[in-house]
């Protein structure tokens, strides 16, 4: 397989999925072998929902929007999760996605000023807090639930977390084993 070199892949998708497939897999080992209850949660967003077809070598020496680089990173961890879930052997572990909605967040700090102040108007009306998106990956780690799927209660963008069906088509095994093999 060819190697993946730093600079060949969007520092975006590096940072919020491959990263965060590195560090679980170095778990598995541990993981595997455990004989106490421990949570895996992985963080993704509404738009890692939806078809997932990427392929590693269609992602690499490109370079995308940063709406566009993060979309797919959010994608690749919903595939994550769907892969270590499946992959699991051990009932000690579970696997929780959680989606913290949309959230006023510094997401317009690099928006024209204008369109950034009216943005931020909007965004707090119709979106939750920070610390409201917070709590699906908060009932992930303290609720006894098992490889669940959370979102917020309302067109999943706000409100407390209600449990969703996680869909075939956000999996994508096989990108999560070229990710692993590079």
């Amino acid at each position: 397989t060819k190697e993946v070199k730093k600079d060949e892949l969007d520092p975006v998708i590096k940072i919020n999925s491959v990263g965060t497939i590195r560090i679980i897999e170095n778990l598995q080992n541990f993981l595997s072998k455990s004989q106490f209850d421990h949570r895996i949660v992985i963080q993704s967003s509404i738009t890692g929902r939806g078809l997932n077809k990427y392929e590693l070598s269609k992602l690499l020496g490109r370079r995308f929007s940063r709406f566009e680089g993060y979309a797919i990173s959010k994608k690749i961890l919903h595939a994550a999760y769907a892969y270590y879930k499946e992959i699991n052997e051990n009932d000690m572990v579970v696997y929780g996605l959680a989606e913290p909605g949309i959230c006023n967040t510094g997401i317009l700090r690099n928006f024209p000023k204008w369109f950034a102040k009216i943005a931020s108007i909007f965004l707090n009306l119709t979106c939750h807090d920070n610390e409201t998106g917070c709590l699906a990956a908060l009932a992930l780690l303290n609720e006894n639930l098992i490889d669940t799927y959370l979102v917020p209660k309302h067109l999943g963008i706000k409100g407390l977390p209600v449990g969703k069906k996680y869909k075939e088509k956000y999996q994508n095994d096989k990108l999560i084993v070229q990710i692993l093999d590079e």
